[in-house]
């Protein structure tokens, strides 16, 4: 625009709405109204075209994404199922308590069925309560 030097953007705006005023005079709201209807016309197209260009596209990509993850879920399933099997049948195999050691401490060692050894709630003393060593000089600790 010629103007662009001269006029600074508040000025162009208000100069943009007296030529509107000028040339639409009381027809004005009735010309911005149509115009917005236009420009969202045209905004829900665009939308609408964007959607139906990529639509296919998305497809191609999510299909083997689904199937890979179908596939990975079943193996899964089958692989749970013959873990649950085998020790189901190791189960059945063992004579109760054959050769087993037992620490009480590891829950993974204990023989199935077996409940953990009863807990108290008590704090377990530690074998050294002062850690560090005292200062020269310093009391001794009750």
């Amino acid at each position: 625009m010629i103007l662009a030097g001269i006029l600074g953007s508040f000025e162009q705006d208000i100069l943009f709405v007296v030529i509107a005023l000028l040339l639409f005079g009381r027809r004005l709201p009735e010309v911005a109204g149509t115009l917005g209807r236009k420009v969202y016309q045209f905004r829900r197209g665009l939308d609408e075209m964007k959607s139906e260009i990529s639509k296919p596209i998305r497809d191609s990509i999510e299909a083997p994404i689904r199937e890979a993850a179908q596939s990975a879920r079943s193996a899964v399933d089958e692989a749970r199922a013959d873990v649950n099997r085998t020790a189901a049948e190791a189960r059945l195999d063992a004579p109760a308590n054959a050769g087993v050691t037992v620490n009480s401490t590891n829950p993974a060692s204990r023989p199935v069925g077996e409940p953990a050894p009863a807990d108290d709630g008590a704090p377990k003393p530690r074998s050294n309560p002062f850690p560090y060593p005292r200062a020269p000089g310093s009391p001794a600790q009750p």
